[in-house]
């Protein structure tokens, strides 16, 4: 944008501004201009759910002839972006002009998604409401150059808990913690909110008159988007007290924050392909991390599931972009359609890590991800069997799921599967424990472990407890427990030995001594 082109529209920014008014949604109260920009500020920089109902506000500049004049300024400096074709999707009530901008891209979608161009001139009078005029020309005008944005991946992760080293247990409760895992990859640990603390929420949002704690203010103000703007078929206690549940969703809660960059900001068209889609319609998108530019957060997942003992899993994640970029409007049916939806799972208790821990998790997922190495291929189901058998309730599936993947590490290498019971326990004894007396007991596990297995697949039901010559019993709970925690333990222990052995052993040179060719 030109000098000129820019003191033009500062001089239309003026006007606009000066006969803007503050459309309220049916049945809530009309607010002025300033209140409005102090809302949307406050909204923007910190934790205020309580205030979410401005995203429901509308502008409207009420000179007719203004409103032309900036919408003309806005069509011809986004004349190469503008399409005016018809979508593929007839049943889409699309406006006349609209532009491709990165927020889809930034949400994984597959297709076009239109943004019309009076939604994009609203975004923009509340960016120069909200942050002045000079913000709001700097973000139309980046969105024209071929720049890149940033935005962030947010994940929650169910159940996890991380100790940091000299923070006493009060202080940790009160203070947001950051782990760096890697450039544009890290923790975020939320503070504690106590039970009273929540149920006063609860009850203020029920009497109507809601007042947020001083302690959510320390919250960051991505822990609030859209994509928490629950619809009428979310579960019933969210949508009855959404303030309350998130305060008890994000209490101590541990989040894995990945930064990206998207480029375009807004994407040209370009000749339509046979089927109707711009085939040349494409956003790249990078993660900011020259340590892992191909991060892979699932391998991440089984690393720290592997150091934590857990089935380390994703609650929910949404992406947060800043207020003030031009291109976070663009996807309002998308988001209607496709917004997430956020699964309640009782899970199975808190499981505490440490700041060692997470070096640790680091260093597996190196070795997991290592290019000139195909061990992490050849885990991978020795590790997606040992996570199934973690969340699994059924007890006859945790033991199929534990005998395929202590196969898979141990009976990999042999092409005629014969006498598999004790190759399996001789193996994994002479692997993972030096002293005979260790070995034994060793093999005392493996060898009930696979009788079971074999009684499964076999039976369908676990075997009984033999007592004496004539007598059996089942199995109590407990002992069937210790038995899979066992299974589960020396599993977890062996591939995370293979792992940073870097290779699977040479049997022959642990068993008999020998040196092969």
């Amino acid at each position: 944008m030109t000098e000129e082109r820019k003191v033009e529209l500062r001089q239309l920014l003026h006007e606009a501004r000066q006969n803007v008014i503050i459309e309220a949604p049916k049945g809530y109260k009309r607010i002025s201009v300033e209140e409005y920009r102090e809302w949307v500020k406050a909204f923007q920089k910190s934790y205020r759910p309580d205030l979410s109902s401005i995203l429901d506000y509308r502008l409207n500049i009420q000179d007719d002839a203004v409103k032309s004049k900036l919408f003309d300024f806005m069509k011809e400096e986004l004349a190469d972006y503008i399409r005016e074709h018809e979508f593929e999707d007839e049943s889409l009530d699309l406006p006349t002009y609209w532009i491709q901008t990165a927020k889809a891209a930034t949400r994984d979608a597959r297709r076009l998604i239109p943004c019309g161009l009076d939604s994009l001139l609203e975004k923009f009078l509340e960016i120069a409401i909200a942050n002045g005029t000079e913000q709001a020309i700097l973000a139309l005008d980046r969105c024209t150059r071929e720049t890149s944005g940033t935005f962030q991946k947010i994940i929650f992760l169910q159940d996890l808990r991380v100790q940091y080293s000299g923070t006493t247990r009060e202080a940790s409760k009160t203070q947001i913690r950051e782990t760096h895992i890697a450039e544009g990859i890290k923790f975020v640990q939320l503070p504690s909110c106590t039970i009273g603390q929540i149920w006063d929420l609860c009850e203020s949002e029920q009497s109507g008159f809601i007042e947020l704690p001083s302690y959510a203010a320390g919250f960051p103000s991505y822990l609030f988007q859209e994509s928490f703007i629950l619809t009428e078929d979310k579960i019933q206690s969210w949508s009855e007290s959404p303030m309350a549940l998130h305060l008890s969703l994000f209490s101590e809660a541990i989040l894995l924050i990945i930064d990206y960059t998207v480029s375009p900001l807004f994407c040209k068209p370009s000749v339509k392909s046979i089927e109707g889609v711009d085939i040349s319609d494409r956003f790249e998108i990078k993660i900011k991390s020259a340590e892992f530019p191909n991060f892979d957060v699932d391998k991440f997942y089984h690393a720290l599931s592997l150091i934590a003992n857990y089935a380390v899993k994703p609650l929910f994640q949404w992406q947060y972009i800043d207020e003030d970029e031009l291109f976070k409007v663009g996807d309002w049916w998308y988001t209607k359609l496709m917004r997430p939806r956020v699964m309640i799972d009782s899970g199975s208790g808190i499981h505490v890590i440490n700041e060692t821990d997470i070096d640790r998790a680091k260093c597996l997922y190196q070795l997991l991800t290592n290019p000139s190495s195909n061990i992490g291929e050849k885990l991978q189901i020795p590790i997606d069997r040992w996570i199934k058998s973690k969340t699994s309730q059924i007890p006859e599936d945790k033991i199929i799921d534990l005998a395929i993947a202590l196969e898979s590490l141990y009976l990999s290498n042999i092409p005629e599967p014969t006498e598999l019971s004790f190759r399996l326990r001789l193996y994994a004894a002479w692997y993972l424990k030096e002293k005979t007396k260790d070995r034994k007991e060793l093999m005392k596990i493996f060898n009930r472990l696979y009788d079971w297995r074999s009684a499964v697949i076999h039976n369908g039901k676990l075997p009984e407890k033999k007592i004496s010559r004539t007598k059996k019993r089942p199995y109590t709970q407990e002992e069937i427990s210790e038995l899979i925690t066992q299974a589960q333990d020396l599993c977890q222990e062996s591939i995370i030995k293979i792992l940073e052995d870097g290779e699977f052993p040479n049997w022959n040179s642990l068993i008999l001594g020998e040196e092969t060719t």
